[in-house]
């Protein structure tokens, strides 16, 4: 009978050849394939699995490592047949990468063994030194976080809506803007209610605070526990005209509405509580942006010329516009504007009216409906009315 390399013939059958038959090893190693090799010992000890089974369970069913982790049982790293567990060894090299031969077992190499790191480092499992993290595994109380391992006030300012039970236009409170933030600033404020300055969600509300590191630059963490600004006003004293602005005295602003109102019947006093609409009501001879103080018009007290802006000078103790015409001298038919002598013009729509029946003095007042809408047949606007383009100079 000839049998196949590997194999040899015993008792009329072809078996394989024990390669291990001669082979005699030391009591720390097993004979594979006719070499010595250190053995695997199972490291579980007394631990079992989910299932009450040890190691010696895994050896006869490989195929279920893992199945059965439970607690500190953990069969790739415990069991031989799984993977896990450590082998015998003589010397470094019968161990894997990363291990040493320690009494005759295998055992990770430790990277810190001979490393010393400076006070407040440690050495990491790289072997490395790096600062220690002195808050890990420290919980704080709530409005408190760790510093340097220990627990200190405030994890930063909180914003809280200053609104209180004041609505928009259309009864909506800070609530609706924290969910529709795209809204906010828009003509929905109203007389109490100013997205822009009480909303959170809009960049309005003030900050809580614990201490004034929390706080803003130029703030300070108030008895209420809220972020205050600080008022650099406090101590300042202004002479009469003069109001304190960020600590220093300035002359101040006087709205020049007088008794003009807006589209809707509000003044300047409105547009000073509410300056994110400033523009949105003009009419007639009424614009916020040129009469009132809070949406950047009006006019400001003064002691001298100097305190004025360009083109402006200090009469009975307000910035006015210098009068160009007032040493201009012009010709017979002529008008001074802008310092320059012009022609005069006249209206020449006579009797006639618009389809609404205004004549050219509501366009004098109203220039800005120079528009040619209500223009009709005997009436055109930009033909027959000066504020229009039209009329006639002498």
């Amino acid at each position: 009978m000839v049998c196949p390399d590997g194999e040899v013939c015993d008792a009329g059958e072809c078996k394989p050849v024990d390669l291990c038959a001669d082979v005699v090893c030391s009591a720390e190693q097993t004979c594979v394939e006719g070499e010595c090799v250190f053995q695997c010992i199972d490291t579980a000890g007394d631990l079992t699995d989910l299932y009450g089974d040890g190691c010696d369970f895994y050896a006869e069913v490989p195929a279920l490592c893992g199945t059965g982790d439970f607690g500190e049982f953990v069969a790739t790293e415990l069991c031989c047949a799984c993977g896990g567990g450590v082998f015998f060894c003589g010397v470094d090299s019968d161990c894997g990468a990363d291990e040493a031969c320690n009494d005759g077992l295998c055992a990770p190499v430790d990277p810190c063994a001979d490393v010393v790191c400076d006070e407040g480092y440690a050495c990491n499992a790289a072997g490395e030194c790096e600062l220690i993290d002195l808050c890990a595994g420290i919980t704080c109380p709530e409005g408190e976080n760790c510093e340097a391992g220990e627990c200190v006030g405030g994890q930063g300012p909180v914003c809280i809506d200053t609104a209180g039970d004041a609505t928009d236009y259309f009864g909506d409170g800070c609530e609706y803007y924290d969910a529709n933030p795209q809204s906010c600033g828009t003509t929905y404020d109203d007389n109490d209610f100013s997205t822009l300055e009480m909303c959170c969600a809009c960049g309005g509300g003030i900050a809580s605070c614990v201490d004034d590191s929390q706080c803003g630059e130029g703030q300070f963490c108030d008895a209420a526990g809220v972020c205050a600004d600080i008022d650099l006003c406090a101590d300042v004293v202004c002479s009469d005209g003069q109001t304190c602005v960020a600590g220093e005295c300035v002359f101040q602003c006087v709205d020049t509405a007088g008794d003009l109102t807006d589209f809707y019947g509000d003044g300047c006093g409105f547009y000073a509580q509410s300056p994110s609409l400033c523009g949105t009501g003009d009419f007639g001879q009424f614009v916020a942006t040129e009469l009132c103080c809070a949406c950047g018009g009006g006019t400001f007290s003064c002691g001298a010329d100097s305190d004025c802006g360009d083109a402006q000078v200090c009469s009975e103790g307000l910035c006015v516009e210098v009068d160009l015409c007032a040493d201009v001298v012009c010709e017979d038919g002529l008008i001074c504007e802008a310092g320059e002598c012009v022609a005069i013009c006249e209206d020449t729509a006579g009797e006639a009216t618009d389809s609404y029946g205004d004549d050219c003095s509501y366009y004098s007042a109203f220039p800005e409906d120079c528009t040619g809408d209500w223009d009709d047949e005997d009436f055109v606007s930009s033909e027959v009315c000066c504020a229009c383009g039209g009329g006639s100079t002498l």
